[in-house]
């Protein structure tokens, strides 16, 4: 019981902050891009674990765009100051990976993901702009 008071006052000292949803639609796009290059990252694994080692390449770049577009959700949602630098970097990483997912585009994951990076680069270039 002695506690209760304590407990009663921390709401005075705390202040509530007005949250902005800076970035939002950059941060939704790299995160769409990200969810999309996982399944077609899926695709790739299927056909290498069948010993077909035609998707390797884009495998590796999907791989690097997953990571890419975690990281730019994660500037972005906390509008780092390297942001616009590094949405740069992301925009070069996803048209590397929709130059290679167009390549088998006949599998709807990787068409997908080119279709996704399409839409990153163009938010990532919005931004850098």
């Amino acid at each position: 019981m002695l506690a209760t008071p304590a407990f009663g006052q921390e709401h005075k000292f705390h202040k509530h902050v007005q949250i902005s949803n800076v970035n939002e639609d950059l941060v939704a796009e790299a995160l769409a891009c990200s969810r999309t290059g996982e399944a077609c990252l899926r695709v790739c694994f299927d056909v290498l674990a069948m010993g077909d080692t035609s998707m390797a390449a884009c495998a590796e770049s999907v791989r690097e765009l997953v990571i890419a577009c975690d990281a730019l959700a994660g500037m972005a949602t906390h509008d780092s100051k390297h942001l616009k630098a590094y949405a740069g970097v992301t925009a070069k990483i996803c048209a590397e990976c929709r130059e290679q997912c167009m390549k088998h585009k006949e599998h709807s994951q990787c068409l997908d993901c080119a279709n996704a990076c399409e839409s990153c680069i163009e938010a990532c270039n919005e931004y850098t702009a």
